[in-house]
């Protein structure tokens, strides 16, 4: 019984052991690499900075398309904050591409309410935009409002700069980027007394 015992003692000692010891290596060597990551992300940061807009475009693109989460995020984050409206427009784009939905908001107030009574009565305060089909390269894509989303033929959607327009059936969205990253604009549904309502998108 005590030889059993010792024995079991031992392996579960051993097992420890070997347990304590695996994540001191893996530790090592994930700081370590992680340590070359850190500073791969921080050269590109420091790119984008760059005094050559070319370098910092090329530098927001490369960060924007890695496959790095913290990269990406990172580059989201000085694109959008950005004072040049071409950054601004390339991170618009890839987010989008990101994207498969985007939820519109109507900007009103609770005063408001009264006046776009026949608009909310019929489509809510919220609505979802589904983005299909997007081609990064010139920013069109299939764009489906959910309420919609069964019928055949689907709408159309484009991003230009710094604008969002989509169209499906008889509502359209146009919207444009402000500075704190939201897509403000209006969205229309003819047929309807209060035809324009002002709406938001947050895009981060």
């Amino acid at each position: 019984m005590k030889t059993t015992a010792l024995k079991t003692l031992s392996l579960i000692c051993v097992s420890f052991g070997l347990m304590t010891a695996v994540p001191n290596s893996a530790s090592a060597q994930s700081a370590e690499e992680i340590m070359k990551r850190a500073k791969e992300i921080k050269e590109f940061k420091d790119m984008l900075n760059h005094a050559d807009e070319t370098v910092r475009l090329a530098a927001l693109d490369a960060m924007l398309s890695s496959k790095d989460l913290a990269m990406r995020e990172l580059a989201y984050s000085a694109g959008f904050a950005s004072v040049d409206d071409t950054m601004r427009a390339i991170a618009l784009r890839k987010k989008i591409a990101e994207t498969g939905e985007l939820n519109i908001e109507l900007s009103i107030t609770a005063d408001d309410e009264k006046q776009f009574k026949s608009y909310i009565s019929n489509f809510g305060k919220n609505r979802t935009l589904r983005v299909q089909n997007y081609s990064i390269n010139n920013g069109n894509f299939n764009a489906r409002f959910i309420r919609y989303e069964n019928h055949q033929s689907a709408g159309q959607g484009s991003i230009s700069g710094l604008r969002l327009d989509a169209s499906q059936d008889n509502c359209y969205i146009s919207t444009t980027l402000n500075d704190e990253s939201v897509l403000e604009g209006t969205l229309t549904c003819r047929g309807y007394k209060d035809a324009s309502v002002p709406i938001k998108i947050n895009v981060i």
